[in-house]
């Protein structure tokens, strides 16, 4: 391998590892809950729209009913929830927002 390939080899490398790192660090996620079940949970992140997938332990803490379609704000470290905070009154707020928009575009 030339100098060039391996220059390109340990770039690729260090971005995968910083990217790691980034994804391991602490982290304040809210948004909708899309999947939930005991051991995980998927939630569209509503600042950029993309599902996470975090997982739940022993420890994490949750406040509230974790299920489908409520609105969460959860501390996440590693990709496991620390802790998990139900928003009182967001059963059912997305489909009611949806509709008004429906209603409104018509």
């Amino acid at each position: 391998m030339n100098n060039k390939g391996r220059c390109t080899v340990i770039i690729s490398s260090l971005l995968i590892l910083f990217a790691a790192v980034a994804i391991a660090g602490d982290e304040i996620l809210a948004g909708y809950v899309l999947k939930a079940d005991k051991e995980s949970f998927t939630v569209e992140d509503s600042e950029t729209g993309q599902e996470v997938k975090v997982r739940l332990d022993k420890k994490t803490k949750v406040t509230g009913e974790l299920k489908e379609d409520i609105f969460v704000e959860v501390e996440v470290k590693k990709g496991v929830a620390v802790s998990v905070k139900v928003v009182e009154g967001s059963e059912g707020l997305e489909e009611e927002e949806s509709k008004r928009s429906t209603e409104t575009e018509e």
